[in-house]
């Protein structure tokens, strides 16, 4: 059985449920990890990443993709040689009914769209696919979860004294964030 068969096996077909995949990044970058989430909405599945091609045929048009590639397969082993993929590995399962926690991550990827901060920027050591997974993962106060050592990116700083979703709202309403001491390397 090969391994995306083996995933779609634990897809339910009436519920949510968030999947947080994994897979060695393109070469020659492959120590790193490229991770990405994969939404369940009763039966129907849809792929939520950041990609470091920026592509005019994203409808998004932006960095962020839905539906890129298939939910899940891995990225490609060597950039734009499409046939050549790494295999995706399970790292995390949220599901439960309606109005718990899957469903409110659902939620909340769905409308990353236009409340993720970095949609348009990427660079290799964050903002990145890891930086928006931690970030959607950040804003949930229930989940205690911690992207592992390969995942660059994940450290990216968002904002030390404002919340994410509120940084997002602040950015597009012109209004940066004034940087602390700490921020500074001072204290």
């Amino acid at each position: 059985m090969r391994r995306t068969d083996k995933l779609r096996s634990i897809v339910k077909d009436d519920g949510n449920q968030v999947f947080l995949l994994s897979c060695p990044a393109c070469l020659p970058f492959s120590l790193a990890v490229h991770q990405w989430f994969v939404v369940n909405k009763s039966g129907q599945l849809f792929r939520w990443e950041v990609g470091f091609q920026k592509s005019e045929i994203n409808p998004l048009g932006t960095h962020l993709y839905r539906d890129r590639m298939e939910p899940f397969d891995g990225i490609e082993i060597f950039p734009y040689f499409l046939s050549l993929r790494w295999n995706a590995k399970l790292v995390a399962v949220w599901e439960d009914d309606d109005y718990s926690t899957a469903t409110k991550m659902i939620d909340f990827i769905e409308s990353s769209p236009t409340t993720y901060p970095y949609r348009s920027t990427y660079f290799l050591t964050g903002p990145n696919s890891n930086s928006y997974v931690q970030w959607i993962l950040s804003n949930f106060e229930n989940i205690n979860f911690t992207l592992p050592i390969r995942a660059i990116g994940k450290n990216y700083p968002f904002s030390s004294n404002i919340p994410p979703v509120s940084q997002a709202r602040a950015l597009r309403a012109g209004i940066h964030p004034v940087k602390s001491p700490r921020d500074h390397g001072a204290g």
